[in-house]
């Protein structure tokens, strides 16, 4: 068994070399597969500035057509109880508001004229209550105001329209 020096550099070079490929394969599919995440932030009525969590953007964008995707409940120590957020493709925003009923916020999915998936969404309380919604995404944002209605209202609501 004859092996001189030349052979083992040549043989370490080759296994260098399969291991920075492969690092770098598997670096680029951790990276270029890892899920889009939009983060949920609130803000005012006394919390803690950047108390949020994230949303996975491909739970809202996936989800079949007429299925709403809900998260929650939310609770903050200076806020008026648990909010549930309910994002649903068939939600429509009219005057831009958002109706909050019995504590669970009918958010659309898409938003904007060019009906863009948000980046960042900020929930805003005032006196405890939750007031505004802000979508934020590439080409811009915008900011919902939030009608809160209770059950028996927005059941009268439906039955007037029908």
């Amino acid at each position: 068994m004859n092996v001189d020096m030349k052979q083992i550099k040549l043989g370490a070079v080759a296994v260098a070399a399969v291991i920075v490929v492969g690092l770098g394969a598997h670096w680029y599919g951790a990276s270029s597969h890892k899920p889009q995440i939009v983060s949920v932030v609130q803000a005012g009525a006394g919390l803690p500035s950047g108390s949020g969590f994230g949303v996975p953007l491909a739970t809202l964008t996936q989800a079949a057509p007429g299925v709403a995707v809900s998260f929650g409940p939310l609770e903050g120590p200076a806020t008026s109880g648990a909010l549930k957020l309910r994002f649903d493709h068939t939600v429509e925003v009219q005057n831009r508001e958002v109706h909050l009923i019995n504590g669970e916020l009918q958010l659309p999915v898409r938003f904007g004229r060019d009906n863009e998936v948000p980046q960042r969404i900020t929930l805003t309380y005032r006196d405890g209550n939750l007031a505004t919604v802000r979508y934020n995404g590439k080409s811009g944002g915008m900011t919902f105001n939030v009608r809160q209605e209770l059950l028996a209202e927005a059941l009268a609501d439906e039955t007037n329209d029908g």
